[in-house]
C-alpha cells in the first residue's frame, strides 16, 4: 500500500515537473565580441502575434521567463533604429574593393555577408556603389535591413529565430553584422 501511495506521488511530481516554466535568454554581439544595445527582440507565438517585446540594453541581454514547454517559439530581432552610416566609412570601401579583387580577401565570413549590402548573395560593384552613396550621404538607408543577426552555430542570416522549449535555453546567443562595415567599427549601441 505504501509502495502504492509513493508511487503516486512520484507520478504527481514527474506532471508537476513537467508543466514547469521555462527560460529562454542569452547575449547579442557583433563578431568581435563586442555587445550589441539599443534595439528590440520580440517574443512570437507560431502564428506570428507577438507575446513579449522587450528593449535591450548596451549589455545585449535579453530574458523571456515563464514560457511553455513544447510551444513553437520565434525571436525576433530588430536594430532598425540604427542609422546607415554607423561605422560605414570610406576605409570599408577599400576593403570591399580589395576583396572584389582577390587583392585581400575577407578571412572573416561575417565580413563577407556585411559587404553584400544590395544582399544578392555575392559582392560586386553594386555593393561598392550602394556603400558609397551612404559614405558620400548621397542617400540615407540601405536597401533592406541595416543589421543582419545569426544565431550561432548558424550561418544563414536571418531576422526571426524558431524554437521550441523543452528545458531552459539560457545561451541562445546571436551575432549582429552591420550592413557595409567590414571592419567592424560600428557603435554597437546607437
Amino acid at each position: 500500500m505504501l509502495r502504492n501511495i509513493l508511487f503516486v506521488f512520484s507520478l504527481l511530481f514527474a506532471l508537476v515537473g513537467m508543466a514547469q516554466p521555462f527560460t529562454v535568454a542569452g547575449v547579442i554581439e557583433a563578431s568581435n565580441g563586442e555587445a550589441i544595445g539599443s534595439m528590440t527582440i520580440a517574443l512570437l507565438a507560431a502564428d506570428g502575434s507577438v507575446l513579449s517585446t522587450q528593449s535591450v540594453d548596451c549589455d545585449g541581454q535579453y530574458t523571456f521567463s515563464g514560457l511553455e514547454s513544447g510551444v513553437d517559439y520565434s525571436l525576433r530581432l530588430d536594430k532598425e533604429n540604427s542609422s546607415a552610416f554607423n561605422g560605414v566609412s570610406t576605409f570599408d570601401l577599400v576593403l570591399i574593393s580589395r576583396h572584389l579583387l582577390d587583392v585581400q580577401p575577407f578571412s572573416n565570413p561575417y565580413s563577407v555577408v556585411a559587404a553584400d549590402v544590395d544582399e544578392s548573395g555575392v559582392i560586386s560593384i553594386t555593393d561598392i556603389m550602394i556603400a558609397q552613396s551612404i559614405v558620400y550621404a548621397q542617400v540615407t538607408s540601405f536597401p533592406g535591413q541595416n543589421w543582419f543577426f545569426f544565431n550561432e552555430g548558424n550561418s544563414l542570416p536571418a531576422t526571426e529565430f524558431p524554437i521550441t522549449l523543452t528545458a531552459d535555453l539560457l545561451d541562445f546567443n546571436f551575432i549582429g553584422v552591420k550592413k557595409a562595415d567590414v571592419n567592424n567599427s560600428a557603435n554597437t549601441c546607437e
